[in-house]
């Protein structure tokens, strides 16, 4: 049942397809009709009774009228009728105009010299064949006027008896079939075309709600784990303690408090993944706001000297930050982690030589950057290593060399601030990574630069 009616409901909107094509381009083709009938009346006039081309002529018009105030009706308002009652007032009134031209030039035909009786047979031919052409989307009003057109003169034709006579029924009784044919395959050619159309229209609606399902699970997923980051964070934190207390009791033989020791870098690691996840589940769902504010770029420089120079000390890297007076339209929490990203990558992946931060002005624009003489990064990942998980040289997934989860959540924090991120690296040769951040407009109107780092 179901099957049936999809398939009904496909030729429905087939069919509705097909009738509004054949109103687009109607409208010329029934009027040039009415003019092309009038014209060979005129021509013909004088040979013939009056009561032989009048009500063909009059019947003709009305047909014309008709077919032009429904046209007219339905470029106006198309939900009037089903597609099927719009074809079929048009096959009506086609047969009726065909009627015309059939009934009154067979009327006429008698009473002609055999030069009229060619252009008549001649004109029908080529509206017939005009007719085919507009009704390449919609067949049944041009078929059922050839049809009328033709029929009667074919008829006359053949009971003349005479040689042109017969040539001439012949010709046409060849020509019939054939144009009806020919309108018969290219509405078939039209309609499949229509019917893939329609086909791919439905794909890719289906696709488009289906990546629609995909990201509300995926937005539920990340609100799940951002709003549940305090149900998570409790056993683990009591998990950690808990090792703490065990680990200070000195009862405990070496082999236990050893066991204690690793259990206890265990749950670091495991919180310390899990802390991370949720800080890009938190991006990922929008539940960070940015804070923006006007702030001077040095103090932020400051506090992170204080938190990494000892750091980098210890590994025996020169840190240096050099001095800016920019002031900065940002989140100073937010770009803080940024660059404590950014700084953190630098020491682990620079095993000698120095590290250096600073900042370059770029008209309303302040590019801070972290240039490091580290292993360097090929070209071909320096979109890859922006992705979760993805780390140059731990195969083996050291937790010691971090977790493949900085730059993913740089990124996010970048996107999320408006600013931009780029990088230049060359293996060997270190990298460079540039944070562009808005200027703030008091300090532009004041019309000073910051200092310009000179860093290589």
């Amino acid at each position: 049942m179901s099957e049936h009616f999809l398939q009904e409901s496909k030729i429905d909107a087939i069919r509705a397809e097909q009738v509004m094509a054949f109103y687009a381009e109607s409208d010329i083709q029934n009027l040039a009709g009415a003019v092309v009938f009038s014209l060979v009346v005129i021509a013909v006039y004088q040979f013939v009774s009056p009561w032989k081309y009048a009500p063909p002529l009059a019947m003709v018009y009305l047909a014309t009228i008709m077919r032009s105030y429904y046209i007219r009706r339905y470029h106006r308002a198309p939900e009037l009728r089903s597609a099927d009652q719009w074809g079929k007032l048009q096959t009506w009134y086609s047969a009726l105009a065909g009627l015309g031209w059939g009934i009154g030039f067979t009327l006429m035909l008698p009473s002609l010299p055999p030069e009229y009786q060619l252009l008549i047979v001649a004109v029908s031919a080529v509206s017939s064949a005009s007719s085919v052409s507009e009704g390449f989307s919609y067949v049944w009003p041009s078929r059922m006027f050839t049809i009328a057109t033709l029929v009667p003169q074919i008829i006359w034709l053949a009971t003349v008896g005479d040689r042109l006579h017969t040539i001439l029924f012949v010709l046409l009784l060849i020509f019939l079939p054939m144009t009806l044919w020919l309108s018969f395959k290219r509405n078939h050619i039209f309609a499949h075309a229509v019917e893939l159309r329609l086909q791919n229209e439905l794909l890719v609606k289906e696709l488009i709600q289906q990546r629609d399902l995909v990201e509300q699970a995926s937005r539920d997923k990340t609100r799940f784990l951002a709003s549940a980051s305090h149900d998570l964070r409790q056993p683990l934190s009591a998990l950690v303690l808990f090792l703490d207390l065990l680990g200070a009791d000195r009862q405990l033989s070496s082999q236990s408090q050893s066991m204690v020791l690793r259990a206890h870098q265990a749950a670091n690691s495991l919180s310390g993944l899990l802390m991370t996840l949720l800080d890009i589940s938190k991006l990922d769902a929008s539940i960070v706001k940015p804070n923006r504010c006007t702030f001077a770029v040095q103090l932020l420089f400051k506090e992170l000297e204080n938190e990494f120079l000892p750091v980098a000390q210890n590994k025996g890297i020169q840190l240096s930050f050099v001095f800016s007076s920019a002031l900065i339209d940002s989140d100073p929490v937010l770009l803080g982690q940024i660059l404590r990203n950014l700084i953190s990558n630098a020491l682990r992946y620079t095993d000698s030589g120095r590290i250096v931060v600073g900042c370059r002005h770029k008209r309303d624009i302040l590019s801070i950057e972290v240039h490091d003489t580290g292993i360097g990064i090929p070209s071909h990942q320096h979109e890859a290593i922006f992705r979760e998980f993805y780390q140059i040289g731990n195969k083996e997934r050291d937790r010691q060399k971090g977790l493949g989860l900085g730059l993913a959540i740089v990124k996010r924090t970048v996107q999320l601030l408006g600013h931009g991120i780029s990088l230049r690296s060359w293996p060997g040769n270190g990298s460079c990574f540039a944070v562009t951040v808005p200027m703030a407009q008091d300090f532009m109107n004041e019309g000073t630069l910051p200092f310009r780092a000179e860093v290589v």
